[in-house]
């Protein structure tokens, strides 16, 4: 089945194809892509926990940041290096995180809620979502606040690789990689620059600091080091940006159940899962297969690419009853939108939190907002957003 992953109506609506992939078979081969598709919630899982035979693409990753980071890496270098990343994503960290993102949230509504009384239209993602983002990185990094639209810029533009690898357009694909490529360069050099700061001073304890000072990371070469630092600052916040759009989206596109969530609060850590699984920003995952692997019946060989579909395996009916609608009763059943197995996303829990208050604090502030002009997404799918959220009263 030939589909091509950059074309606009697919990137606008793709769950039609993702539809029609999952009821060709278990595994869908994509000539244009050459690679197997599979897009149901069982062998999606399957594939995910099986880490021996199916492993990352390293290549693409080690390309996106300049080096080897933790999701190109096989055990037990990943869960090494993943070790000295997750003490700030613990959740004893997020606790004390929460006043600090309700900070920077309610900071940046509030001016907007004026803005809306005011009779303006506002796009929320750079007026809210990727600020709010890109800061609580910066904060968790520890980077100053100058430092912050600089690598948002580059943080937007590395996704152009991201991009290139879905554009059949051979020039346009050449140009995506350029853009990617440079973007990736600045970053790295930040991300350096950062590193020999903290390796002379010994006050801070942020998490490029406790990077800096790991007995696991002074073994790895300067390139991996910095390419790390660029993961999470671009990983973070690309992921991150888009759920916290999407908030928007679900409570304007379905008034009944914003008014659930208003009326009971307690429902909010329901909303966000049920909106991680309907509307999955990082739509799929790629792995390269070693050896010999059956996926539910079909065979696949030696060096095959395979795509997971992490956006169908969340609408697969066998899982989900109308897997199509947004319902925050639905009965709770875990999701794929980070992953599982050894390479779930290590920011899962700060992506939750960050959607939680951004629900509250929504409700709270902007109670009667409207989405002003349709919600365009744009590429690449498998990190696949909101250009843009404009709101109004």
């Amino acid at each position: 089945m030939n589909v091509n992953f950059a074309d606009p109506q697919v990137l606008q609506d793709p769950y039609p194809v993702f539809d029609a992939i999952r009821e060709a078979g278990s595994a869908v081969y994509n000539p244009s892509a050459d690679a197997w598709m599979i897009a149901s919630y069982d062998d999606v899982k399957s594939v995910l926990f099986d880490d021996q035979h199916f492993v990352p693409e390293s290549d693409k990753w080690e390309t996106l940041y300049g080096g080897a980071v933790v999701e190109s890496l096989e055990e037990p270098r990943h869960g090494e290096l993943r070790s000295v990343l997750a003490p700030m994503f613990r959740a004893s960290y997020l606790r004390d995180l929460r006043p600090v993102i309700t900070e920077l949230i309610v900071s940046r509504l509030d001016p907007i809620a004026t803005r809306l009384r005011a009779g303006e239209i506002v796009d929320v993602v750079p007026a809210l979502t990727r600020a709010v983002a890109g800061r609580i990185l910066a904060h968790i990094i520890g980077v100053g606040e100058d430092d912050v639209p600089r690598f948002l810029q580059w943080a937007k533009e590395m996704g152009a690789t991201l991009e290139s690898y879905d554009e059949p357009d051979p020039e346009r694909a050449s140009q995506l990689r350029h853009t990617g490529t440079q973007a990736t360069k600045m970053t790295c050099a930040f991300a350096g620059r950062q590193l020999a700061a903290r390796r002379d001073d010994d006050s801070t304890n942020d998490l490029i600091a406790q990077f800096v000072r790991s007995p696991i990371t002074q073994s790895m070469n300067e390139n991996d080091q910095r390419a790390s630092i660029a993961q999470v600052i671009v990983a973070g916040h690309d992921n991150i940006t888009h759920t916290l759009g999407h908030v928007f989206a679900v409570l304007a596109l379905h008034p009944e159940q914003r008014a659930l969530i208003d009326a009971d609060r307690t429902l909010i850590p329901a909303a966000v899962e049920e909106l991680l699984r309907w509307r999955t920003s990082a739509s799929g995952d790629t792995r390269v297969l070693r050896g010999t692997a059956n996926v539910n019946g079909i065979q696949l060989e030696d060096g095959a690419r395979v795509m997971l579909l992490l956006a169908a395996a969340n609408r697969d009916p066998a899982r989900w009853s109308d897997p199509d609608r947004f319902d925050v009763t639905r009965p709770k059943q875990p999701h794929l939108t980070f992953g599982s197995g050894v390479h779930t996303c290590i920011g899962a829990g700060l992506g939750r939190l960050e959607a939680q208050v951004m629900f509250e604090e929504v409700l709270d502030r902007l109670p009667l907002f409207r989405i002003a002009e349709p919600i365009e997404y744009g590429p690449p799918l498998f990190m696949r957003g909101p250009k843009a959220v404009k709101i109004t009263l």
